[in-house]
């Protein structure tokens, strides 16, 4: 008995449920495809995923039900064997059309914003593959697995549990637990709608690497029930799921392995377990001074760095220097020799330097900030190098803390990245900011501006000038305006604080629906100052 879809009417109510699912889920996408560009369409989008998934989870689970449960498997699967399971093919080419049909409108939509280019429709396709049509292609033959149950009410129960668990809700339910727990469970995540994301407004794309490895390894998994039964050969039908186990197992593999999980902030909760265990002050007075940093990062998955600093005044018998605990230190040379060094937590102390040259290699993934191949945010008061002597990193209310160095760098600023030049600086600086994400930089008067490129509401050259003049009048009249570099995230807005590299960053940040005031500004000039006079 041959499996076919003769039924008219079964084609009938297919059509009208995969339409109003189409449409239910278009009117998901255009609120977020038509405001101007930013993140947030990109999250909107692999939200209303879910329904779409849940689409072809139900359909592959009735109709292999549909069959079995008439008592034709042996039949089917012993004389058709492939062509009995057909509609899998079918269900196959009805999601990559739909998936077509939703890229599609998702450009048009995100088409009538002025910021649309080439990088946002690249990350909206690498979203929608990920979210709709790789999920849809796992459902599909997670609901041949339900389907080949043979009790009806059996069936019910498990594709409610199945839909319960691939849900958004289901996250909302363990968001507290340990944040290893968590990764483990996000295994179970088809959509990978980054339920968890953080919300970081200078890069765009949330597809990374180890979430396509992921959902190919639990299709191939997924795909062993069908190779059994329409593989006609025993050895045939070893020899190809022995594969895909394999598969399955690397993949798996792969997505354990150390990655940079910032866009999973439910990591977070390892950093904020590591400082609750801390207790008392660890900070120190700094009895010694960096006069020179050499430093080379190599970001990929995460940071490789060598850092060549150079010591002022007469050598010790000990240096204790922070360093962020992620980091772990590999070797520590100095005269050319290895010299003996301890790494605990946020502290790495330096025993007998051979000369005031150390060169100390690292190497770890942060999980506080980005620090990847595609992605760098590694603000100045966060100790990603070795900062001299023993600074607090984290305050109690689990809060980075404002580390800042201590060496006088009126030196030569060099760099080999691209579009860049050598410079000098003439102020004191406290620290180094690397950002390499989706930003534009504007000057605006005496003022250059660094904002994201993918904003909403746009910020336009007048809002620029009209935060000028609220500068240029709470400002200091020594205050040195051709130097001013200023970080604007959205709604350029200020938070309660705000940060700086040495006197050279206002850093503006997102509240939302809340644009700059003069209250505000004086509130975070009056804020840093105080700052820096600490």
């Amino acid at each position: 008995m041959k499996y076919t879809f003769s039924n008219k009417i079964l084609n009938i109510i297919t059509a009208v449920i995969f339409g109003l699912i189409i449409l239910f889920m278009v009117s998901m996408l255009l609120p977020a495809m038509g405001q101007p560009l930013t993140y947030t369409n990109i999250y909107m989008t692999a939200n209303s995923a879910f329904f779409y998934v849940m689409f072809f989870l139900a359909w592959s689970c009735y109709l292999t039900s549909k069959y079995m449960l008439a008592g034709c498997d042996e039949l089917c699967t012993n004389v058709y064997r492939y062509k009995s399971y057909n509609y899998v093919l079918v269900l196959e080419i009805v999601n990559t059309l739909a998936t077509v049909i939703i890229f599609t409108i998702a450009c048009i939509m995100s088409s009538l914003s002025p910021n649309f280019d080439s990088v946002y429709m690249v990350c909206l396709l690498k979203r929608v593959v990920l979210s709709f049509f790789l999920a849809a292609t796992a459902s599909i033959l997670l609901g041949l697995i339900i389907g080949n149950i043979r009790n009806k009410k059996a069936i019910i129960v498990v594709f409610l549990v199945t839909a319960i668990i691939l849900s958004p809700v289901f996250a909302t339910m363990y968001n507290s637990a340990d944040g290893k727990l968590i990764h483990i469970l996000e295994n179970l995540n088809l959509i990978q709608c980054n339920t968890y994301a953080v919300e970081y407004r200078f890069f765009l794309d949330s597809t990374p690497l180890y979430k396509w490895i992921k959902i190919l390894g639990i299709i191939t998994i997924l795909l062993i029930p069908l190779i059994i039964k329409t593989t006609e050969k025993t050895k045939g039908r070893i020899l190809i799921c022995s594969c895909l186990c394999l598969i399955f197992i690397g993949c798996e593999a792969y997505y354990y392995a150390p990655h940079s999980y910032f866009y999973e902030s439910y990591y977070d909760n390892s950093f904020i377990e590591f400082y609750n265990n801390q207790s008392g002050d660890m900070e120190e007075i700094v009895d010694f001074t960096i006069s020179e940093y050499d430093l080379d990062i190599d970001f990929d998955e995460g940071m490789k760095c060598r850092c060549n600093l150079t010591l002022e005044g007469e050598l010790k018998k000990a240096y204790t220097f922070t360093l962020y605990h992620t980091l772990k230190v590999t070797s520590v040379k100095s005269g050319g020799s290895n010299v003996k060094y301890s790494q605990a937590g946020d502290y790495l102390t330096i025993y007998d330097p051979k000369s005031s040259a150390i060169t100390i290699d690292y190497k770890g993934i942060i999980d506080m900030y980005p620090a990847t191949k595609s992605l760098v945010y590694l603000p100045e008061f966060f100790p990603y190098y070795p900062i001299a002597g023993k600074k607090t990193v984290v305050s109690d209310d689990s809060a980075t803390a404002h580390v800042m160095n201590d060496f006088a760098s009126n030196y030569k600023l060099s760099t080999n990245l691209k579009d860049l030049y050598t410079t000098n600086t003439n102020h004191k600086t406290k620290g180094i900011m690397i950002l390499s994400a989706n930003y534009e930089k504007k000057i605006v008067g005496d003022y250059t501006y660094i904002i994201p490129r993918y904003t909403s509401p746009a910020i336009t050259d007048q809002d620029l000038k009209d935060n000028n003049a609220l500068l240029d009048e709470l400002l200091p009249s020594d205050y040195n305006k051709g130097s001013r570099i200023i970080l604007i995230d959205k709604q350029y807005a200020l938070t309660d604080h705000s940060y700086h590299i040495g006197d050279d960053i206002l850093y503006m940040a997102s509240l939302p629906k809340q644009k700059i005031t003069k209250e505000l500004l004086t509130t975070a000039i009056k804020e840093r100052f105080d700052h820096a006079e600490d």
